[in-house]
C-alpha cells in the first residue's frame, strides 16, 4: 500500500445518457460470420450471456451445436434458457452436454452435473436435483459450493438436521459465511433461535457486508420477542444493500407488530416497489391497512397476493375477514370456502364461516362449521377459542 496512490474520493457518477452509452457499448458485440469455427460462436454467445441477451446467446450456441461444439453449445445454450426461466429446455439442453462428456473427462466437467441440479431446482424437480448434485460432489468433493447447493436442496424437504450436517462440514473446511448463515437458518426452523443468531454473528463477524445475514438475525430476534433489535438489523441490512426487498418486508413486520402500522405500510410499498411479485409483502400490507380499518384497500392488496400465488390460503380467510366486515357475508364464505379447500385444517375458516352462516340465516350450516371449529380448536390446543365455540354451539 505505501507503493500506491490510493484514491479516497468517491467517482463521479454518470448521467443518465452517459449510462445509456456505455449500456449500448458493452452489448455492442460484433457478430461471427456465418463460416467461422464453433469456437468463435462458443466465444459469442458466452459475451451475450454476460451482457444478458439471453435470446441472442441460444440463437449463438445453436450456431456453435451446429458446427460440432455439442458439450460446451449445449452447455451455453443451457444457461442461457435458465436464464430465460425456459426450464425444460434448459434441462433438455444440459442433459445433451451431459451425453456429450467423455468418461475420461467426467471430472474435468463436473459442474455440468451442478448446473444441472440447479436447473432442476428451478422447475421444482428436487429428488432429481439431488441425485445430479450428489454426481458432482463425487467427482469433485473439494467444491464446497456443491455442498452448499445440496443443503439447499434438502432445506427444501425441511431436512434440517441434514442441512446443519453439511454445514458443519463445510465449515470444517473452511468457515465460509455462507455456511454460517444456512446453518442458522436450519437452527431456526428446528426452533433453535438463540444458536441460530450466533451463526449469524460468526458469519458477520467474517462478512459485516453481508445484508441477509443481518436479515436472517432480525428475524430470529423478532421471532424472540426482540423487535428493536430486529429492526436494528434490518436497518443495517438496508444501508448496505437498498434494494434487499426482504429486508423492508421483515422490517415491516417488526414494525407492525410493535403497532406502528403507518410505518409498516411504508415498509411494505417499498419492498413491493422493488419485487412487484412478492405475495407475502402485499399480504401483510392487507393485514396493516385491515387494522387501521381500511378494508378496501386490504381487499385490494389480498386480491394481488392470491393472483401472484392462487395457493395462498391465510389470503383468502382474511380476505373473507375484510368481506364481512363491510357486510358481504355471501362472498366471505366463498372465500373460507377456498381457504379451507387448500388447508382443510384452518379451524379460523370454519368458525368464522360459521359466523357468517349464522347471520345469513343458515344455522344449520352454522352449527356444523362451528362443531368443527371446536374440534380443530381442542386438537390444536387453543383452549380459549374451542370454549368460545362451544359456547357459541350451545
Amino acid at each position: 500500500p505505501n507503493l500506491l496512490n490510493i484514491v479516497t474520493t468517491n467517482p463521479t457518477a454518470l448521467n443518465p445518457t452517459d449510462r445509456q452509452n456505455v449500456i449500448a457499448a458493452m452489448q455492442n458485440i460484433p457478430q461471427p460470420q456465418l463460416v467461422d469455427d464453433g469456437k468463435s460462436w462458443l466465444a459469442y454467445g458466452n459475451q451475450l450471456i454476460r451482457t444478458r441477451q439471453l435470446d441472442s446467446a441460444i440463437v449463438a450456441f445453436d450456431r456453435a451445436i451446429a458446427k460440432n461444439e455439442i458439450l460446451l453449445g449445449n452447455y451455453g445454450k443451457a444457461l442461457s434458457l435458465w436464464g430465460s426461466g425456459e426450464y425444460q429446455l434448459a434441462e433438455n439442453a444440459i442433459a445433451q452436454a451431459i451425453a456429450a462428456v467423455p468418461k475420461s473427462d467426467r471430472n474435468v466437467y463436473y459442474y455440468l452435473w451442478k448446473y444441472e441440479s440447479l436447473i432442476l431446482s428451478s422447475g421444482e424437480k428436487y429428488e432429481q436435483a439431488l441425485k445430479s448434485i450428489d454426481i458432482a460432489i463425487g467427482l469433485e468433493p473439494n467444491d464446497l459450493t456443491l455442498l452448499n447447493a445440496k443443503a439447499g436442496i434438502l432445506s427444501y424437504h425441511k431436512k434440517y438436521p441434514a442441512v446443519i450436517s453439511i454445514c458443519d462440514e463445510i465449515i470444517r473446511k473452511q468457515p465460509e459465511s455462507y455456511a454460517y448463515v444456512n446453518r442458522g437458518v436450519a437452527k431456526s426452523a428446528l426452533g433453535n433461535k438463540q444458536d441460530a443468531i450466533a451463526d449469524y454473528d460468526r458469519a458477520i463477524a467474517i462478512n459485516p457486508q453481508y445484508a441477509e445475514a443481518y436479515v436472517n438475525r432480525g428475524v430470529a430476534k423478532s421471532a424472540l420477542g426482540n423487535k428493536q433489535d430486529a429492526i436494528a438489523d434490518y436497518d443495517r441490512a438496508i444501508a448496505i444493500n437498498p434494494q434487499l426487498a426482504k429486508a423492508y418486508y421483515t422490517r415491516g413486520n417488526a414494525k407492525s407488530d410493535l403497532g406502528n402500522k403507518q410505518a409498516a405500510i411504508a415498509d411494505f410499498d417499498r419492498a413491493i416497489a422493488i419485487n412487484p411479485q412478492y405475495a407475502n409483502a402485499y399480504y401483510n400490507r392487507g393485514l396493516a391497512k385491515s387494522a387501521l380499518g381500511n378494508k378496501q384497500a386490504a381487499i385490494a392488496d389480498f386480491d394481488r397476493a392470491i393472483a401472484i400465488n392462487p395457493q395462498y390460503a391465510n389470503a383468502y380467510y382474511n380476505r373473507g375477514l375484510a368481506k364481512s366486515a363491510l357486510g358481504n357475508k355471501q362472498d366471505a364464505i366463498a372465500d373460507y370456502d377456498r381457504a379451507i379447500a387448500i388447508n382443510p385444517q384452518d379451524a379460523d375458516a370454519y368458525y368464522n364461516r360459521g359466523l357468517a352462516k349464522y347471520a345469513l340465516g343458515n344455522k344449520q350450516a352454522a352449527i356444523t362449521d362451528m362443531g368443527k371449529a371446536a374440534e380443530l380448536f381442542r386438537e390444536q390446543g387453543r383452549m380459549d377459542l374451542y370454549q368460545r365455540a362451544m359456547e357459541l354451539l350451545q
